[in-house]
């Protein structure tokens, strides 16, 4: 094999281990960057939603026998209010007594309404035990959600349940498939272009050395 050959060969192997490094950098980074917008849309929407309900539905949340009420409003069972909200997010919404489903878009494995399962037990002791918001990735029935619950509380303060909205971590696959095929296109082109540049170049730069250790020697005489 040439030396010409070896030095491209060499040179393309390098350029490309440094593209994948890179490819791998770019991903990992617009990954994180899309969970995280994922989430910031989840948490955003959570704060508009109980902004709408108060405007919509006037009074205080309560728990009357086993139904959720917003003021006079039952909203136990009401696939209108969940849907309604679950099409403007597209996502999923549900509303908890405690840590119940008592109106949700989230359905199980047979096709009906989840009404009556439970959150996991890690957003009931952050949420219904300590009082705050859980923003992160949630598991619900099985499929992995980028999650954000709020509690409710009645007129005395009390929490009584939930509010929460969910997106599917598998919402932006397309971005990600796109962005790995314009990395994988950027690679080719690298690659093609720097391999023809490294051609022209490192063969100008090696012609006097080939010549030189092609030239024979001068001849012997005993």
């Amino acid at each position: 094999m040439k030396l010409q050959t070896k030095a491209i060969i060499l040179l393309d192997i390098c350029i490309i281990v440094a593209c994948v490094c890179l490819g791998i950098l770019g991903y990992r980074s617009a990954n994180q960057g899309l969970d995280e917008a994922l989430q910031m849309k989840a948490d955003s929407n959570v704060d508009s939603f109980m902004e709408m309900m108060d405007l919509k539905f006037p009074g205080q949340w309560r728990v009357e026998g086993s139904a959720l009420y917003k003021g006079e409003a039952k909203i136990s069972d009401s696939e209108e209010v969940v849907d309604f909200l679950g099409g403007i997010c597209k996502g999923h919404v549900t509303f908890f007594i405690g840590d119940t489903r008592t109106a949700t878009t989230v359905r199980d494995a047979s096709g009906m309404r989840a009404v009556g399962t439970k959150c996991s037990q890690r957003v009931a002791d952050t949420v219904l035990k300590q009082g705050k918001s859980f923003v992160g990735r949630a598991d619900v029935l099985g499929e992995e959600f980028l999650s954000a619950y709020e509690p409710l509380k009645d007129g005395s303060g009390q929490i009584i349940g939930m509010i929460y909205v969910g997106l599917s971590a598998h919402e932006f696959d397309g971005i990600r498939g796109d962005f790995i095929r314009s990395v994988l296109l950027a690679m080719a082109i690298i690659v093609f272009v720097t391999g023809g540049l490294a051609y022209l170049v490192i063969g100008r730069a090696l012609k006097p050395l080939e010549k030189l250790t092609e030239t024979p020697g001068p001849e012997c005489c005993y």
